[in-house]
């Protein structure tokens, strides 16, 4: 039997930031220079064990991640939420090089942690926050990038360039993923685990009520 997990990530954020290069290179290791506009939610499938750029952990390769790249403009906003629906964890992408876009993207995390919470559970999505195009001009140190983390409530924030990470070598986005899948494991586990002590629980419940019975209807059945 297969031990692969399959998990659904949405990946979001303002429009122009990258999604979509994300999304690509992750699944076909490929950088465009062209933009294509996401016309409300593309569908990819990634298996990190099958990524020959980058060798993931082995409890991250062995799940297999339905990426949800969903599409930045407003427009689509009340479309995409029907979307949201079993999704496990959420890949929020700003560009670094337009601070207008940051309140953007955490505003796309809100609207998620109000409408979803984890499947069988009452936990919010886990969710980083990934700065892209760090190739570009911009002055923001990581001390910024932090504080700009900790007023959207995430827990977890990376950068990199997707256009010139093969070039340099840099692994911030397999970082974010390889966080990002590990905190979806980690809660996917405890949330499997609350449901066994649940059902094993009403279990012994129903036992003992059906003892109760039984001795009740002993003692009637003496008194006759």
């Amino acid at each position: 039997m297969s031990s692969e997990k399959i998990f659904k990530v949405l990946v979001v954020g303002p429009p122009y930031c990258g999604k979509t290069s994300i999304v690509n290179f992750l699944s076909f290791n490929l950088f465009s220079e062209e933009y294509k506009t996401t016309l409300g939610v593309d569908f990819v499938e990634f298996r990190p064990r099958d990524c020959l750029a980058h060798k993931f952990p082995d409890d991250v390769a062995a799940s297999r991640i339905q990426l949800w790249d969903v599409g930045g403009q407003e427009v689509y906003r009340g479309i995409v939420r029907y979307y949201y629906e079993g999704a496990h964890c959420c890949f929020v992408v700003c560009d670094i090089s337009h601070p207008n876009s940051f309140q953007k993207a955490i505003q796309w995390k809100r609207d998620i942690d109000e409408g979803r919470t984890f499947p069988g559970s009452s936990s919010l999505l886990p969710s980083i926050l990934f700065f892209n195009k760090t190739d570009l001009p911009h002055d923001l140190t990581d001390d910024d990038l932090a504080k700009i983390a900790r007023d959207g409530n995430f827990t977890h924030w990376f950068k990199g360039s997707v256009k010139t990470m093969k070039e340099t070598g840099e692994t911030g986005l397999y970082d974010a993923v390889t966080t990002l899948i590990r905190e979806t494991i980690s809660l996917s586990i405890k949330t499997e685990k609350e449901a066994e002590e649940a059902e094993k629980s009403d279990g012994e419940d129903s036992f003992v009520d059906f003892i109760k019975s039984h001795d009740k209807d002993k003692e009637k059945g003496c008194c006759k």
